[in-house]
């Protein structure tokens, strides 16, 4: 095989690779491209999650405030302290028909 030969050979078989290859790139961009695309969906999701969590975190901040101010005026909170349970005032007494 003459020198000329080879080299049409080498030639061919590169141009066959390059084209192979130049198909895998292509294929590889537009993968990465939609993984780039997902992702930044994913960070937005994320960064609503993370703005949702910190509005529930506030709200259940509030709640407790508001629970404690309640509890305070009900006078709850110095029964827990003392470790007493209220009772209601109201303690419904059964008559005699009622017993039986």
């Amino acid at each position: 095989m003459s020198h000329l030969s080879k080299l049409e050979r080498k030639v061919h078989v590169l141009t066959t690779k390059l084209t192979s290859l130049t198909g895998e790139l292509a294929k590889l961009e537009k993968d990465t491209r939609e993984m780039v695309a997902a992702n930044n969906g994913l960070k937005l999701t994320c960064k609503e999650m993370q703005r949702e969590n910190h509005m529930l975190d506030e709200l259940n901040d509030e709640l407790k405030k508001e629970i404690k101010e309640l509890k305070h005026l009900t006078g709850e909170n110095l029964l827990e302290e003392r470790g007493e349970q209220k009772t209601g005032d109201f303690s419904p007494s059964l008559n005699k028909s009622e017993k039986d």
